[in-house]
Parts: C-alpha cells; sequence; structure tokens
C-alpha cells in the first residue's frame, strides 16, 4: 500500500460534500422554465402594445392627425426591439456536454442577471423617445387651446404615472438581477 503523499488530508476534508447532480439538474430545469415563462408572458404584451399602438396610429392616420400617427407608430420598432432583443439575449443558457451542470446553472444564472440589469438600456430605453414625443405633441396641442401652465399642470400627472411605471420597472429589473 503506498502511503498518501499529504497525510491527513482526508481528515481535514472530512466534511466535504459533492453537490447533488439531480439537485443541480432540477435548479438549472426550474431556470429554464422560469425563463421561458417570463419570455412568453413578454411576448404576449409585446402582441398587446404593437396591437394598441399600431391600432391607433392607423386610426390616426385615417383621420388626418400625421404627427400622432408618426409617434404612435414609433412605439412599433421599439417593441420589436425588445422582443428581438430578448429573443437573442434572454433565452435560458444552452446546456454544453461538456460543462458540469454546476458551471452551467451558474452561467444561465449570470446571464439572466446580466439581462435585468440592463432592462433600463434594452427594455424601457427604447420607449422614451416615443413616450417624450407623445407628451410633447399632447402637451403643445393643449397648450395652443389653454395655455402652458394649465397644460404643464394637466399632463404632470399622468407623465408621473408613465415615467413611474417606467421607474418602477427599472426598480424591480435591478432588483432581480441581485
Amino acid at each position: 500500500m503506498i502511503d498518501s503523499p499529504l497525510p491527513g488530508w482526508r481528515s481535514v476534508a472530512a466534511d466535504a460534500q459533492f453537490s447533488d447532480a439531480a439537485k443541480c439538474s432540477a435548479r438549472a430545469d426550474r431556470l429554464g422554465r422560469k425563463v421561458r415563462r417570463r419570455n412568453a408572458l413578454e411576448y404576449l404584451a409585446a402582441v398587446l402594445v404593437a396591437g394598441f399602438f399600431g391600432f391607433h396610429a392607423v386610426e390616426s392616420a385615417a383621420s388626418g392627425d400625421l404627427p400622432m400617427a408618426i409617434i404612435l407608430a414609433s412605439f412599433l420598432p421599439a417593441t420589436a426591439f425588445v422582443v428581438w432583443y430578448l429573443a437573442r439575449k434572454g433565452r435560458h443558457a444552452e446546456a454544453r456536454p461538456e460543462e458540469p451542470c454546476r458551471e452551467h446553472l451558474v452561467r444561465g444564472l449570470k446571464a439572466q442577471r446580466d439581462l435585468l440589469a440592463s432592462a433600463w438600456l434594452w427594455y424601457v430605453g427604447p420607449f422614451l423617445p416615443s413616450a417624450i414625443a407623445l407628451y410633447a405633441l399632447v402637451t403643445a396641442r393643449v397648450a395652443d387651446r389653454v395655455g402652458w401652465t394649465e397644460a404643464l399642470g394637466g399632463i404632470a400627472g399622468s407623465a408621473a404615472v408613465t415615467f413611474g411605471i417606467f421607474a418602477a420597472v427599472i426598480l424591480f429589473n435591478v432588483w432581480g438581477a441581485r
């Protein structure tokens, strides 16, 4: 029998435990289901957003209100970008045959963390120019009738709600990324 080159190494790591491959695989599967469910909800939301803004853009164009139609239509490429980005970056990490389960799980968690942490840029950011333009157009039209002070006072509440929702989305995603 050969003596161990490092005497006592077994007693030093007596409490060491290997991770359970089945538990790791279950966690990776659970993450994959959660990501697919989130993406499906986002895709459904994108269809609703595109339908809403697309319908009202066509309606505005049909009534001859071209500036409003253009602004409402500008929400469509923003929506398309969000869907494209989510489809590209938001998928669950593919398992690699040479990769241990734990590394696969960690890689998937890091990818989702990075996606959520940057949501302000790819999720909220594309809608900001359209939202600002929409509020600017509506405010300018109201100001022509009642003056800027009253127009700004009237739009402040809905703008606060809209941009508050944007801020909440950013905060929830940053919180989810931690």
